[in-house]
C-alpha cells in the first residue's frame, strides 16, 4: 500500500498547489469542504480497491481476511469522515477520524504479526505463528486447469515413467493459474 501514502502525500505537497487550488492559501485550502469531499472520494476508490483484495484474499488465511476488512472498514470510516468535515459537522468527523485511527492501529498490528511470521518461516525457526491457514479449506472450481503427470508423462518422450521417477502415475497437480 505504499502507492496509497505516496498518493496521497503529493496531494499535500504545498509546490503542487493541490491544496491550496481550493483556497487563497494552504491552510485555508486544507480546511476548505471542496478538498475534504474529493479526499472522501479517493478514500472511497482505495476501499474499493482493497476490497477487491479482500476478496482475493479468501483463499489464504484468516489473519489476512480480517487484516484487509479491518483496512477495508478503516478506508471507508475516514471518508466518511472526510465527508462529515466537507459537510460541517465538525464534531462527528472526530469521531470517525478516532474509530478509523482505532482501525489502522489494529491493522498495524495485524501487519506485524503477519511480519514476524513471514521472518520466522524465512529463517527456517521451527516456529510459527497462528494464521488460520485456509488454503486447504477451500473448494476449487471444476473449471480450474489441471496437470496430468500421467498423460504428460507418456507426451513427452524423454519424461517417461520408471521406477526413479519422482511422480507417480496416479498424481494429478493443479496448476496455478
Amino acid at each position: 500500500m505504499g502507492v496509497f501514502w505516496l498518493s496521497l502525500g503529493i496531494l499535500f505537497v504545498p509546490s503542487n498547489n493541490i491544496v491550496a487550488s481550493y483556497a487563497d492559501n494552504f491552510n485555508d485550502g486544507a480546511a476548505s469542504a471542496g478538498l475534504n469531499a474529493s479526499i472522501g472520494l479517493y478514500l472511497v476508490a482505495w476501499g474499493l480497491v482493497t476490497l477487491i483484495l479482500l476478496i482475493v484474499s479468501i483463499k489464504t488465511n484468516i489473519v489476512t481476511i480480517v487484516l484487509f476488512a479491518i483496512l477495508d472498514a478503516g478506508f471507508f470510516i475516514f471518508a466518511a469522515s472526510h465527508l462529515q468535515l466537507a459537510a460541517g459537522n465538525e464534531g462527528i468527523a472526530l469521531i470517525l477520524q478516532r474509530v478509523g485511527a482505532g482501525c489502522t492501529f489494529a491493522v498495524a498490528l495485524l501487519l506485524f504479526w503477519e511480519f514476524i511470521d513471514g521472518m520466522f518461516a524465512e529463517m527456517n525457526m521451527g516456529l510459527r505463528l497462528p494464521m488460520g491457514d485456509l488454503s486447504g479449506t477451500m473448494i476449487t472450481s471444476p473449471a480450474e486447469p489441471v496437470f496430468d503427470a500421467k498423460n504428460y508423462m507418456h507426451e513427452k518422450s524423454h519424461y517417461r515413467h520408471d521406477e526413479e521417477s519422482q511422480i507417480p502415475y496416479n498424481t494429478r497437480i493443479v496448476m496455478p493459474r
